[in-house]
């Protein structure tokens, strides 16, 4: 078995990698517990916002669909402060300029599988990255995957997104840059 190497400069990665989790800011690297159904079993929610010059582009509407998802979850979702924290967050990147990919996930933590309950050590956290310009254009294929709208999840934006990532990759090995389900 191999062991785990860091690459070279990994310092300054996690020197430039503030976070904002479960209310604070930290700079480095976020412990994970590796029982948290959120990394065993895709059990969180996520929303990917578009942030220009320092300010989330509808932010209401993102947030209104995680607290969706995390009601359909039987979870509760405090989302007052981000108006205010995701522009902090940008500033103490040095993300105040320029297009931002802003991520917001939540996870179950641990607990039983047969509770979906959200567990004591259960995570909510924001992260930030430059996010390059959109193409003038794109490529689309259909995907030779259907997407199943009696799922319980659908509509949803669920940590369990391997199924999307199938989809992009078969659109990449076709030569084309997105998949479309249908």
């Amino acid at each position: 078995m191999r062991a785990f190497r860091r690459t070279a400069g990994w310092r300054k990665i996690v020197a430039m990698s503030w976070i904002w989790c479960n209310g604070d800011f930290l700079d480095g690297p976020l412990a994970v517990s590796p029982v948290d159904r959120g990394l065993t079993n895709g059990l969180g929610l996520f929303e990917t916002v578009l942030a220009l010059d320092g300010k989330p582009v509808a932010l209401d509407l993102h947030l209104a669909r995680m607290r969706a998802g995390a009601a359909r979850l039987g979870w509760s979702f405090d989302d007052e402060d981000f108006e205010q924290e995701i522009p902090k967050l940008l500033a103490r990147k040095g993300l105040e300029e320029g297009r931002v990919r802003v991520r917001i996930a939540m996870t179950a933590g641990a607990g039983d599988l047969r509770d979906l309950a959200r567990g004591s050590d259960a995570l909510l956290w924001i992260t930030a990255a430059a996010s390059p310009p959109p193409p003038a254009s794109v490529t689309l294929m259909t995907s030779g995957f259907p997407r199943n709208e009696r799922s319980p999840l659908a509509g949803l934006k669920c940590a369990s997104y391997a199924e999307n990532l199938l989809a992009l990759d078969e659109a990449r090995r076709s030569g084309v840059d997105e998949p479309l389900f249908y």
